[in-house]
């Protein structure tokens, strides 16, 4: 995964301009994000990076079968409620300082609870993965 350029998604959004399937999360020449698809992205982007936009990469269509994958459990039905458990997110609450830094910078930094380390998000991003250990984490956001 590139540094910062792309991010994970279990499905490709609607381009909010033309409504096919969007490869880009990125923020508009008028000002807002948007989801796009490549032809939008090109006449309406600002680029990929830090507070331009990410490209989105399919991690994976069926988040179940994932969900199990990564926790090592065969599928059943018993085995997917233990698997949600052990694959439950840790999180990371927000505080009025980090949203005034969002809001104002269009991304924040939360610190993810699994490595330490910062990690880029959007200010209303309510689930995301860290750019270091690429673990999948909750934003708890009382403001949102």
């Amino acid at each position: 995964m590139a540094s910062k350029t792309e991010t994970f998604v279990s499905k490709f959004p609607r381009c909010d301009f033309c409504g096919q399937e969007a490869h880009y999360d990125a923020k508009t020449k008028s000002g807002p994000w948007a989801y796009m698809c490549e032809q939008c992205f090109k006449t309406q982007g600002v680029g990929l990076g830090l507070g331009m936009g990410q490209k989105l990469v399919l991690r994976g269509a069926n988040i179940k079968q994932c969900i199990l994958a990564e926790a090592g459990v065969k599928p059943s039905k018993e085995g997917f409620k233990e698997a949600v458990e052990k694959c439950k997110p840790k999180t990371f609450m927000m505080t009025e300082g980090d949203l005034e830094q969002a809001v104002m910078d269009g991304i924040w930094y939360p610190k993810c609870p699994y490595c330490g380390e910062n990690t880029s998000a959007e200010p209303d991003a309510s689930y995301i993965y860290c750019d270091n250990c690429e673990q999948r984490f909750k934003i708890i956001n009382p403001y949102f």
